[in-house]
């Protein structure tokens, strides 16, 4: 699930029987509201694998970026060491390929 927020679209797709469920977003502490949410929620789909990673989906893919812009994608934010080691430490394998690609919350901007 690319932009999962709270993880809700991810464990639909647990419960109607996937696998496998990859939840990934940007931020340091939504991926920590996932991985709680996993803890509290994995009883339900005992027989699905559930993961959170930290992806940043336009610069994932060659050719899709935008520009930076202050407090709208982390990079100028606080958080923005934080970011950089979750990116490190919890995004993606490389290669990593999914037979289905689910987005939620891919287009949320923090307020002006």
């Amino acid at each position: 699930e690319v932009g999962a927020g709270c993880g809700v679209v991810g464990f639909l797709a647990a419960r109607l029987g996937a696998k496998s469920v990859t939840f990934t977003d940007y931020l340091p502490g939504l991926l920590r509201n996932l991985d709680q949410s996993i803890a509290l929620n994995e009883h339900s789909c005992p027989d699905t694998k559930l993961q959170v990673r930290h992806l940043e989906w336009l610069s994932a893919v060659p050719g899709l970026s935008t520009p930076a812009r202050p407090m709208g994608d982390g990079s100028c934010s606080p958080f923005a060491d934080a970011v950089a080691a979750e990116a490190t430490n919890r995004g993606l394998p490389p290669g990593e390929r999914f037979s289905l690609i689910l987005g939620s919350d891919v287009c949320y901007e923090d307020p002006l």
